[in-house]
């Protein structure tokens, strides 16, 4: 938890964003066993839990970027995880040992691109062999399966990226970068 007695108002959106979404997915999950057209059952209900990581990882790297360019980084070092964890190191920041949750949420952000860009398979980028053993370091940090080049996401995840989020705010917002 951060140690100042008032989170920023960045943190506080971004956390109430993410449990907004969570309540969404909760209420969502409830209603799954009416038949959505030609969609089976099971495929509706991965489908809700895949969209609720990619909304929540959302949520996490627009804070993070938000954190960065208050603190007058670039917004082109800003774009993706490797430029950010860049631009924490040109703060003085080494967010591997500051940010334990960081692994983990570039884990679910990996999932977010196999789900957006390639229905939940591996994309042609994420195929390249040295990205690849990334992406499956990350995905492991987040618990997430990996199984013939796809990504399992499941209810379990679901939850799994609401608390990794909620997590990775209070780290980055206990920083206390001037």
């Amino acid at each position: 938890m951060p140690d100042r007695l008032v989170e920023s108002a960045a943190a506080e959106q971004a956390k109430a964003d993410v449990r907004l979404l969570h309540d969404d997915y909760r209420v969502a999950k409830t209603v799954r066993k009416q038949r959505r057209g030609r969609i089976r059952l099971d495929d509706f209900a991965e489908r809700q839990d895949q969209l609720l990581v990619v909304s929540v990882i959302g949520v996490a790297e627009h804070f993070a970027q938000h954190v960065l360019l208050e603190r007058g980084v670039e917004e082109k070092k800003t774009r993706d995880w490797d430029l950010q964890v860049k631009a924490w190191a040109g703060l003085g920041v080494d967010m591997s040992a500051t940010c334990p949750s960081l692994e983990a949420i570039r884990g679910f952000y990996a999932a977010r691109t196999s789900i957006v860009h390639a229905g939940g398979s591996c994309t042609s980028g994420q195929m390249v062999p040295t990205k690849h053993e990334l992406m499956l370091k990350f995905l492991a940090a987040a618990g997430i399966e990996h199984v013939q080049h796809r990504v399992i996401v499941d209810e379990s995840t679901a939850s799994a990226s609401v608390e990794t989020t909620l997590r990775f705010v209070d780290e980055v917002e206990a920083l206390h970068i001037p």
